[in-house]
Order: structure tokens, then sequence, then C-alpha cells
């Protein structure tokens, strides 16, 4: 937000003075402080897709690793017949496949 104020507050003052600094010739002037003003905000637009995309691989790593035990503990309770109610592990499966769909939505 203060990145977008700079670069946005640059520009309004650049179109009101337009007429003032096409007469004395200042155009490389106000070109050179755009791109001063733009810079950090390509920076912080840069940093935050980043992390945005490190979030999600973190999340989507989790959750794999959540349905691949909670797969190995079903083939488990099912292979070694062990006294336990069918129907709560395929809800434990359902659960656990809607959650790592939900991860991989934007």
């Amino acid at each position: 937000a203060i990145n977008n104020s700079k670069l946005l507050n640059h520009i309004s003052e650049t179109i009101s003075g337009l007429i003032v600094i096409r007469s004395f010739k200042n155009q490389n002037y106000f070109t050179s402080e755009f791109i001063k003003h733009l810079t950090p905000q390509v920076i912080s637009n840069m940093t935050l897709n980043a992390l945005s995309v490190w979030a999600r691989t973190q999340l989507q790593i989790a959750s794999f690793t959540i349905f691949a035990c909670i797969i190995l503990s079903s083939g488990a309770i099912i292979y070694f017949d062990w006294t336990q109610e069918y129907q709560k592990v395929g809800l434990t499966l359902a659960y656990t496949l809607v959650t790592v769909s939900y991860t991989h939505l934007r």
C-alpha cells in the first residue's frame, strides 16, 4: 500500500503538471523518478508472489503427508483386520480427499 501510494502520487502529480513539465523539457527527470518509484512496487509484488507460491507448496506437502498417513493407516486397518468400523475409515478417507483437493484450488 505504501509503495502504491508513492507511485500513484507521482503519476497524479505528473499528469496535473504535464504542461509545465513539457514546457521546461523535464520529461527525462520525471521518467527517472517514475522508474525510481516503480522499482519498489515491482520488488514487493514479486516478493508477494514468491511467498504465495511457497505457502501453497508447503500446504500441499502437508496435505499429501496427511493423506499418505491416513491411506497407510486405513490399509493397515483393513489388511490386519483390526476391529474398526469400515464406515469410519471410509469417512476419514473421504474427508481427507476433500482436504487435499481443497489445497489445490487457487
